[in-house]
């Protein structure tokens, strides 16, 4: 029987370990936005193509050093980051910001590439509000080579085509070439919870801030859970 997509109350990180017992992956079939973003796969490959030209020596490893492992890195170029719009980028963007833009709950997009033999190491995202997709431009190797795996379950990335998962569960992807991989990540509020979208966006930035406080200032990692969620909960208010 196909899982309810429905999510009483959102899980976010702060809770703790994730423990629902909810699929790993999604069926793309299930949702309607899939179909124009693969129609239109072409405009946007050639749009990220002039974007990573265009960005060669501003594109920056992911914050968080401490998921990478490998010789290389994870560079990343944000064009919405929950509900924030990162407006330098997506003016070099403008199609594929019009496609996104007609999807509802939609909320976060970058370009995200994993560079020759790198590794992202197994994590959980910030909530299981939303679904987390993949719109691969270059893949050099289906598995075992390259790849990403929610729980227990690997698969490999088909370039034009949209992988779906929940990046809530814990999930790790690889790179073990010598050639770049690169693709379109994004993030789209489940329908159940568009009325709480701008919530949820709200508590997902406030986490993202407070790691970014934490890898700039590492005492912070040492203090009290009680004292993190107050320093969590301001930064909620403010940004």
């Amino acid at each position: 029987m196909k899982e309810q997509l429905s999510s009483i109350q959102p899980w976010f990180s702060y809770h703790g370990p994730y423990k629902k017992e909810t699929q790993f992956y999604y069926d793309p079939s299930d949702f309607d936005w899939v179909k124009n973003l693969e129609a239109n796969y072409l405009t946007i490959k050639a749009e990220m193509e002039a974007f990573i030209s265009n960005n060669k020596n501003t594109l920056d490893p992911y914050f968080n050093v401490d998921l990478i492992q490998g010789k290389n890195t994870w560079k990343v170029g944000t064009f919405y980051f929950w509900g924030k719009r990162n407006g330098i980028n997506c003016d070099q963007v403008p199609k594929l910001e019009k496609i996104l833009s007609q999807i509802p709950g939609f909320v976060s997009a970058g370009l995200s590439i994993l560079e020759p033999n790198t590794q992202i190491k197994e994590h959980h995202g910030d909530t299981d509000a939303s679904v987390r997709g993949h719109l691969p431009f270059v893949v050099p190797s289906p598995l075992p080579n390259c790849g990403l795996q929610v729980g227990k379950n690997p698969k490999s990335w088909e370039e034009g085509k949209v992988l779906l998962f929940n990046d809530a569960q814990r999930h790790k992807a690889w790179n073990n070439t010598n050639e770049r991989r690169y693709l379109l990540i994004f993030d789209v509020i489940k329908p159940e919870n568009l009325s709480n979208q701008n919530d949820i966006c709200a508590n997902a930035n406030s986490l993202i801030a407070l790691q970014q406080l934490e890898y700039k200032y590492p005492i912070v990692k040492k203090f009290p859970g009680k004292l993190r969620g107050i320093i969590r909960r301001r930064l909620k208010r403010v940004i």
